[in-house]
């Protein structure tokens, strides 16, 4: 992960704490992925994790699946 993005995914992170369902971050539930939820940290790369009512278990950060 490049510096750059290693930020980005730091803010994401951080705002996704305080609101997972800010609208910066486009937050929606997987289709057919059970409990997997995916939030923007750039146009190309995502947060992959799973929400358990106040408990956000983050799965990785990877490129978009388009």
């Amino acid at each position: 992960m490049t510096p750059s993005l290693q930020r980005r995914a730091d803010t994401a992170i951080q705002q996704l704490r305080v609101n997972p369902h800010h609208p910066s971050l486009r937050t929606h539930k997987r289709a057919g992925e059970g409990n997997l939820w995916q939030a923007r940290v750039t146009r190309s790369y995502r947060l992959y994790f799973e929400l358990h009512g106040d408990t956000i278990t983050l799965i990785d950060v990877g490129p978009h699946e388009k």
